[in-house]
Formats: C-alpha cells, structure tokens, sequence
C-alpha cells in the first residue's frame, strides 16, 4: 500500500510491486513414508515490500494393510507446517503496509487423508490451521474424485471457512460452498 498527497488529502494506492523469487525443494522416501520440504525466498525490489523466507515441511504415509482389510486399496495420510520468517521489512518511502497480512501459511498446520477405493474412485479431506494468536481461522474441504474414463475426472466437494475476523479464513467464514469441477487431460 502507497501513500500519497493529493492537495490536502491522502490517497492510498494498492500497488503490486515488483518482487524476486528464489526456490528449492526435496522430496524422498523410505519405506511407507514419504518426507518433503520447499522454501520460497521472495526479495522485493526497492523495498516496497518485505523480503521473506515462506517454507513448508512434511510427511505423508501410506496405509495399505489396513486399508485393505476394509475395503480401500490405500489410505495417505499428510501432515505439514508452513512457517515465514521476515529477513527485510518494508521499507520504500510513502509505503505504508506490506503483503503481510494477505500472506498465507506463515505459521500453518496442512492435513490431508485421501482414501483410495480404486483407480477410478477416492474421498479426501484436507484442512489448514492458522496457528497465529487472535488470528486463528481454519479451512476445510471434503471432496470425492471420480475418474468417468480415461483423462475425464469428476470431483464435487464441499468447503468450510472458520476463525476470527482478523484470521485469513475468519473473513470467509460466510462463504462455505458447494463446488464440482470437471478435468480433462489430453
């Protein structure tokens, strides 16, 4: 956000400033485990904005034993924490706010299980907590997946936003919704 005079009024402009992006990334597995992380450094030219690092870490297992025993080919389970640490706050001169308080996963807890019956057919559940103190808000979606033939999949799924009004997802909180969605793959 940019902050100007104009005659004896201030005037505040949204401005999308020009940033850098830096990546990397791993991912291996061992056994039924799967391990995984990625950092994102993102360095704001002129200091328009803040230079920082958002990264994720994680790990998936995989449960195909009992899954079988009752009726699933396979069950994943994830479990993630996305976290932010600031290296340069903003600091351009008649910029007022920084991205910050539109930045996702700054202190994140991802969850997701995916319940494969078969190839054509799986459920999932996926839910982000934000930990931030008085800004924890929460998002979930239920979701099934149907593959109609090859490269054609259905999905229809249902979303829930929750939290305070400071939280990212609080301030959905009355957008819950209905969604299906068709993809095809050529």
């Amino acid at each position: 956000m940019r902050e100007e005079t104009e005659g004896e009024k201030k005037v505040r402009i949204k401005e999308t400033v020009k940033v850098g992006n830096y990546a990397a990334g791993f991912s291996t597995t061992y056994k039924k485990w799967e391990f995984h992380g990625e950092a994102l450094y993102n360095y704001s030219y002129d200091g328009k904005d803040d230079n920082y690092i958002s990264y994720l870490g994680g790990t998936t297992y995989t449960i195909d034993d009992l899954a079988k025993k009752i009726g699933l080919e396979q069950i994943d389970l994830t479990v993630e924490y996305g976290g932010e640490v600031i290296t340069r706050e903003q600091d351009a001169p008649n910029y007022t706010q920084s991205s910050r308080k539109t930045r996702l996963g700054k202190n994140d807890l991802y969850c997701r299980a995916n319940f494969k019956y078969n190839e054509d057919l799986s459920m999932e559940y996926i839910s982000n907590f934000e930990l931030e103190e008085n800004e924890s808000g929460r998002y979930q979606r239920v979701q099934s997946k149907y593959r109609l033939r090859d490269g054609l999949i259905w999905k229809v799924a249902v979303e829930f936003f929750n939290g305070s009004d400071n939280s990212y997802y609080g301030r959905w909180y009355r957008n819950d919704r209905i969604l299906t969605e068709i993809e095809y793959s050529f």
